[in-house]
């Protein structure tokens, strides 16, 4: 005959009767947040609190924890492109972002491409240079080091002689009281 056993005491709704098959919590509960260990898995444990942060919370009703990208220590989303942090000692300890705006990245290999400066030197993050440089030391259309010669603004415009970094402008765009 079939038989109907009550959930662990921490689900709502449940799988199995062990604290790991919950498949839903009680929000109102001691118990509301649903962590999972795998996106994918149909069941889980309910906690309190936050999710460790090695997961983030899903935006769903009820809260759900979800394990970050493989690549991520700590993270916004379950993509490789949504890493708050890297594994420092990990195969991939830089975080990439495309701005210094964005609040996650890439967790990637080595230094910085040429294309990116480095933000900060522990944990290692890279930021990508302004469209307009080629390198850079700063996201901002003054921080170019160079220029992409081959692109609409080939040419470093330096406001001051000795400027390590200046402004990309067109060719034959520099102020009268400069040499190209």
């Amino acid at each position: 005959p079939r038989v109907c056993i009550q959930c662990h005491s921490d689900c709502l709704t449940c799988s199995g009767d062990n604290p790991t098959d919950c498949t839903s919590c009680d929000t109102g509960g001691a118990t509301p947040t649903f962590y999972k260990t795998d996106f994918g898995d149909s069941s889980g444990t309910c906690t309190t609190g936050s999710c460790p942060t090695t997961h983030y919370e899903s935006t769903s009703s009820p809260r759900v924890c979800i394990q970050c990208h493989s690549d991520c220590l700590t993270c916004n989303g379950d993509n490789s492109t949504d890493c708050t942090s890297c594994n420092t000692s990990g195969a991939t300890p830089t975080l990439h972002k495309t701005d210094s705006s964005d609040s996650s990245g890439t967790c990637t290999t080595g230094a910085c491409p040429s294309t990116h400066y480095q933000l900060t030197s522990s944990p290692l993050v890279c930021i990508q240079c302004h469209s307009n440089c080629l390198t850079c030391d700063g996201d901002t259309t003054n921080d170019c080091i160079t220029c992409n010669t081959s692109g609409a603004l080939p040419v470093l415009y330096k406001a001051t002689n000795g400027a390590t970094r200046g402004t990309c402008t067109a060719a034959g765009g520099c102020p009268s009281n400069h040499y190209q």
